[in-house]
């Protein structure tokens, strides 16, 4: 009788990365240094202390999908425009790597020049999207272990209508309906923003919360950071517990006429219609941070924003 092998085993100090539906376990001192497209096609890529060490990319299809032939055009991509530096190419079933879950038409590949590489390629049914996969890092560093850790800990689509969003050590669930439409990830400022057909959603985190509140109080610093934005509504703010810090709820009605008539009537017809602001803003003291959670929804999906809410978590707690 053959000897099963033994399941790959996740680092528990690894930490999830969640970006457009695709979850992955990595080792806490890596960093984006790519985010670019939609969750119908785009690419990520995670950095170490020294060097690339992970890209993913994904693009939607419909129907039949040769896996072998993505892989084919992209082991041919390898050898342009680098300067004649000669790159090995290892045949899938020479690779070593495997799949720790079952995805359909996997090809695996490993290439090596003055770094390796092992990746994988599928094509995944639920999602519809063709994933491209790999791993870099020094020749003979182990890179082929660590992609098999990477595997074991990857999802490339949600479980459920919930979508994680994980990066620089912020994270949120965001049901899996509404779209990233931008992103600015800056020195003290990580901002989300989404939309649902006319609702619309944003997440911020802002650093230094001291130094923002040293000469002002969080409802003034909120209304002057959004006064632009919330012309458009009569906001009110209350102080309110959330995620076991003192903060502030915001809620607030339309106030343009037309358009609050106009979701009355719909609202009649049986159809939804964003015309309320809803939200909270609090102060993380362990983590110096000022959270920022707002939305433009129907009343009705009220319960689905304090969610969103509630699934950050804003500060590592002792012992985790």
């Amino acid at each position: 009788m053959s000897r099963q092998a033994r399941p790959v085993q996740v680092p528990r100090d690894w930490v999830p990365f969640g970006w457009q539906g695709i979850k992955v376990l990595v080792p806490p001192e890596w960093t984006p240094a790519a985010l670019t497209g939609t969750y119908e096609e785009g690419y990520f890529r995670l950095d170490g202390p020294d060097q690339p060490r992970l890209e993913v990319k994904w693009a939607q299809n419909r129907g039949f999908v040769d896996v072998e032939r993505v892989v084919s055009r992209y082991l041919q991509s390898l050898t342009k425009g680098r300067d004649g530096r000669k790159i090995d190419v290892a045949e899938s079933t020479k690779s070593g790597l495997k799949m720790p879950r079952e995805r359909s038409s996997v090809r695996y590949f490993h290439w090596r020049g003055e770094q390796e590489a092992f990746g994988a390629a599928w094509y995944c049914r639920t999602c519809e999207r063709t994933m491209l996969f790999q791993t870099m890092g020094p020749v003979g560093a182990q890179v082929q272990e660590l992609a098999e850790k990477l595997l074991a800990g990857l999802d490339d689509h949600p479980d459920e209508d919930r979508c994680l969003w994980s990066l620089y050590e912020f994270s949120c669930e965001v049901p899996t309906s509404f779209r990233l439409v931008g992103q600015r990830l800056l020195t003290g400022l990580l901002e989300l923003d989404f939309e649902r057909g006319r609702d619309r959603l944003r997440i911020a985190r802002w650093g230094l919360a001291n130094v923002a509140l040293r000469d002002t109080s969080l409802e003034e610093w909120l209304r002057d950071k959004n006064r632009k934005q919330w012309r458009s509504f009569s906001v009110e703010l209350r102080p309110v517990q959330v995620n076991g810090h003192q903060g502030l709820a915001i809620a607030g009605p339309t106030n343009i006429p037309w358009l609050h008539l106009a979701a009355i009537g719909l609202r009649m017809l049986g159809r939804h219609y964003p015309d309320v602001l809803r939200g909270a803003a609090w102060v993380c003291e362990p983590g110096n941070k000022i959270y920022h959670v707002e939305a433009v929804v129907d009343p009705a999906d009220e319960e689905g924003i304090a969610a969103i809410i509630q699934s950050i978590s804003c500060h590592r707690k002792e012992g985790a």
